[in-house]
């Protein structure tokens, strides 16, 4: 009886990770498994195998979690590289632009004058008016540096109009690559996302379960002979899974807010900011990449709001961000948290927050070199400094 009695449980551990959900055996269950030395090593064989399963597949889900994050962590970073290069190549065509239509205009007055002094063969005109030497030397000089003008003049603004088309062009071949590097760093994302999800579902699972299973390994290997002291002390271990079930869920009920400005944005947290955005020298990697956010370093276990009302399209382990949340706000901007303290994300995937609402406490996960909050804000998908942007919504960091 005892056997079915705890393979159920196993089985519903496995199929529901819900405390409520886990049941005891009675005391004459327990009883009659100790009165028997056969069913007592089948039954611990089967429970020591279920806690050595949900081990394997806790480690298998985070390894794979962690993988999936590393992977997002490229991809963005080759999107991000990709779209800051697109956007300065953008800026320098429309430079070469003005620049080529200043030319082509300049020889276009060049062409007007020529014409107003007599057509384009200038010296032949000068030859056949009447005038003395002197002043027809003149005139011819003057003809040699309008002719030497115009050369140049014509040669510029070719220059400058062939230079501004292949600005264009570089530029709608970076951009069109930035979109497929976009995708892929879409797609890489969402599989973080699921893979994360999963892991921290394996963790929950086997940090319920193994109390519970736990507690039962202790009543049959014990040398109690009592079934009510073995019977109470399972009944305590499961109210502390409950209670870690509570505390869990409690810790992803929304905590203090943060001062929000006048227009519904806030500051990310308290701090200096120690690194902004731009290229820099990775601390850690010591290549030379951009940094698409900025730090602010306020110390360990420190509250981090959400910068704006949104809803959380990312929460959970990522990569070189380590433990990190990333916000879609109204009017398509987002809003990223990285290296969080473990434990410290307070906000679900799916979950709607306001501005200003505690998300996270600041850590030193992932990719880090002491406790702070990297903090992004992309429009468009594409990373851009945030000090300006909140400084526009009437927010100061750092």
């Amino acid at each position: 009886m005892i056997a079915v009695v705890v393979g159920a449980l196993v089985g519903g551990l496995m199929a529901n990770s819900s405390a409520s959900a886990l049941e005891y055996p009675s005391w004459e269950e327990v009883l009659v498994a100790r009165a028997s030395e056969a069913s007592t090593q089948t039954l611990l064989a089967t429970i020591q195998g279920q806690l050595q399963n949900l081990t394997e597949e806790t480690d298998r889900a985070t390894a794979l979690a962690q993988t999936r994050g590393r992977e997002f962590e490229a991809a963005d970073d080759a999107f991000q590289n990709a779209a800051f290069k697109a956007g300065r190549l953008r800026d320098q065509a429309v430079a070469a632009d003005k620049t080529a239509a200043a030319s082509r205009a300049a020889a276009g007055q060049m062409i007007s004058y020529r014409a107003r002094a007599g057509g384009p063969d200038l010296t032949a005109v000068l030859l056949t008016r009447d005038q003395d030497a002197a002043e027809l030397l003149d005139r011819l000089e003057f003809t040699s540096k309008v002719t030497d003008a115009s050369s140049s003049i014509f040669t510029k603004a070719t220059q400058d109009g062939n230079l501004a088309r292949s600005r264009t062009q570089q530029a709608q071949r970076v951009t069109i690559e930035t979109e497929r590097l976009k995708t892929i760093a879409t797609s890489a994302l969402q599989q973080a996302q699921a893979a994360s999800d999963a892991a921290a579902a394996a963790l929950l699972a086997q940090n319920q379960a193994s109390t519970e299973l736990t507690a039962q390994l202790a009543v049959l290997t014990s040398e109690r002979t009592t079934a009510e002291a073995d019977y109470a002390f399972g009944v305590a271990a499961r109210a502390a899974a409950q209670a870690a079930a509570d505390a869990a869920q409690a810790a992803s009920r929304p905590g203090p807010a943060g001062v929000v400005s006048a227009v519904g944005w806030a500051n990310p947290t308290v701090g200096a900011l120690v690194s902004p955005y731009g290229f820099r020298i990775h601390p850690i990697t010591g290549g030379y990449r951009l940094h698409a956010g900025i730090d602010l370093a306020g110390g360990c276990n420190q509250p981090i709001y959400a910068t704006s009302a949104g809803r959380v399209v990312f929460s959970g382990d990522n990569g070189g961000y380590g433990n990190y949340i990333m916000i879609q706000h109204e009017g398509g901007a987002l809003s990223a948290y990285a290296h969080i303290i473990d434990g410290g994300r307070l906000v679900q995937l799916g979950q709607t927050v306001t501005a200003g609402q505690m998300i996270a406490r600041t850590g030193n996960t992932g990719a880090s070199t002491g406790c702070h909050l990297h903090f992004e804000i992309r429009t468009s998908g594409t990373a851009i400094d945030p000090v300006p942007f909140l400084q526009q919504r009437g927010v100061s960091v750092g």
